[in-house]
């Protein structure tokens, strides 16, 4: 790392008291109350759309790339027995917060000193392995795929979230140098659609659901689905006008989902932004 960056926990601890990023802090979980940004989290739209790709509800999960542990606290309170692996050993973002967490919450979570590509748990120990933007930080995914797909039982899931995609080397630089936390630590990083999929693929998996930027909560949070919904109801809206449309096929609506589902996937489609989100379900061969 160049010496013109510091630490993630430097990076994060510097920002969590300007109240000029206070957005990005409350966007990113970063607040000073881990308990409060954990129980924020658990209770969002996007961790309601994660629970919901997860095809089951307990066994044994590992969060790798823990970082402050509020995926982890989430698994955990819906009922997983989890651990978290996480190579920072920081207080503001690692396996100290992680257990900080754990002590203020009193919900159990064990984190070991681990990372992505080095997991220090058995062979087809667990029955979930979640990782949220934890591709993107590595520097080779495929390697960092088949340690996860390692420790997964056979028939067991990976669900990899909220991981920037860019369209060439190009992209990823302009990606990087619009990316208001890389500038201050110098640690983020993107890849191609393809060559996540072919990651996974290289690690015997078997992709089964590839989410775009517009397709869930997952990737388009902080956004709210009546953020999303406003883009894809466009047709409705011009034809019925807004109020009329909110009312008869507003997002919560049967019409209006529908119309989420087409319009997300065109949206996903037509999206080129330079780090634009996509997640990814998988599955280790039963």
């Amino acid at each position: 790392m160049s010496a013109e960056y510091v630490s993630w926990e430097r990076a994060v601890s510097g920002i969590q008291p300007d109240d000029s990023r206070g957005k990005l802090v409350a966007d990113s979980y970063l607040d000073v109350s881990i308990a409060a940004a954990a129980e924020r989290f658990a209770s969002g739209e996007e961790w309601a759309a994660t629970r919901r790709l997860l095809p089951r509800v307990s066994g044994k999960a590992v969060d790798v790339g823990a970082g402050r542990g509020i995926s982890s606290y989430a698994l955990a309170k819906d009922g997983w027995n989890v651990t978290s692996v996480e190579p920072d050993p920081g207080e503001v973002v690692g396996r100290g917060c992680i257990e900080r967490l754990a002590a203020e919450s009193g919900v159990s979570l064990r984190a070991l000193d681990g990372a992505a590509e080095s997991i220090p748990l058995p062979d087809g120990s667990m029955d979930l392995v979640y990782a949220r933007a934890v591709l993107h930080h590595t520097k080779l995914p495929g390697i960092a795929c088949r340690e996860m797909a390692r420790v997964l039982r056979a028939g067991g899931a990976m669900l990899v979230v909220r991981e920037h995609v860019v369209d060439g080397e190009a992209q990823k630089a302009a990606f990087l140098s619009m990316h208001e936390l890389h500038r201050v630590y110098g640690g983020e990083g993107a890849f191609s659609l393809d060559a996540y999929i072919k990651a996974f693929q290289s690690a015997g998996l078997d992709v089964r659901r590839v989410i775009g930027p517009y397709d869930s909560p997952v990737n388009f949070a902080p956004y709210s689905t009546e953020d999303v919904w406003g883009l894809c109801a466009g047709p409705f809206v011009r034809i019925l006008g807004w109020k009329l449309a909110r009312r008869l096929c507003g997002p919560r609506t049967l019409a209006g989902r529908a119309a989420m589902v087409v319009g997300g996937r065109r949206l996903s489609r037509k999206d080129r932004r330079p780090g634009r989100l996509y997640s990814f379900l998988a599955a280790k061969a039963g």
